[in-house]
């Protein structure tokens, strides 16, 4: 008799400490995102999902929305991302580790695009919990946040320069700092020309 088969979520869920790290779990890959229609009651939708916090799974299932949307259709997703970004910190701290690991994979893809949607106070307010898992002792969350924290720095910025300096200079843990460290400099490797004229000179 052929045994019924289990979502890959149910069991994570039923063998696992939602803490743990799970290999049970499955985070679709990027390529393997598929398009989504959704409205505006979709998009409001997400948002009450992304944030109930009483139902994880709702939420881990919110942000695979997001990843989709922000694959093929990632303009609709800019009224949404005030929202979204005050919602990620959060996220990305969970204590459970299937939900931290997928709300970076969504932070990672966002800034990969390098899109002049993401406002600097938006990322900043994302920064910190970043620099903080970048040292997380599960390595597959880390590695997950130092690959966010290269995209962001992969477009030069003023302001999120002062914060990785500020950074850099009052915090007391000096492997945030080296990361923070790792990102400033990589930010000033992606200068171009028109950022270095952008540059107001009483900030330097």
């Amino acid at each position: 008799k052929q045994l019924p088969v289990r979502s890959p979520i149910n069991s994570f869920l039923e063998n696992e400490e939602l803490s743990k790290p799970s290999t049970t779990i499955i985070y679709p890959k990027y390529e393997d995102l598929e398009p989504m229609e959704v409205d505006l009651d979709g998009l409001s939708k997400i948002i009450s999902e992304l944030t109930n916090e009483n139902d994880w799974l709702e939420q881990f299932g919110a942000i695979e929305k997001l990843r989709r949307l922000n694959k093929y259709q990632n303009k609709i997703i800019v009224p949404l991302l005030p929202a979204v970004m005050d919602k990620l910190p959060t996220l990305v701290s969970n204590i459970k580790s299937g939900l931290s690991k997928h709300s970076l994979l969504f932070v990672k893809e966002l800034f990969e695009l390098k899109s002049e949607n993401h406002r600097d106070e938006m990322t900043i307010s994302i920064l910190p919990c970043l620099l903080k898992e970048s040292v997380n002792i599960k390595n597959f969350i880390a590695l997950e946040a130092k690959q966010a924290l290269k995209n962001i720095s992969s477009t030069y910025s003023d302001s999120i320069t002062f914060f990785l300096l500020n950074e850099i200079i009052v915090n007391t843990n000096m492997k945030i700092t080296d990361n923070a460290l790792t990102c400033l400099l990589h930010m000033i490797q992606n200068i171009n020309s028109k950022d270095i004229k952008n540059i107001e000179l009483k900030k330097l």
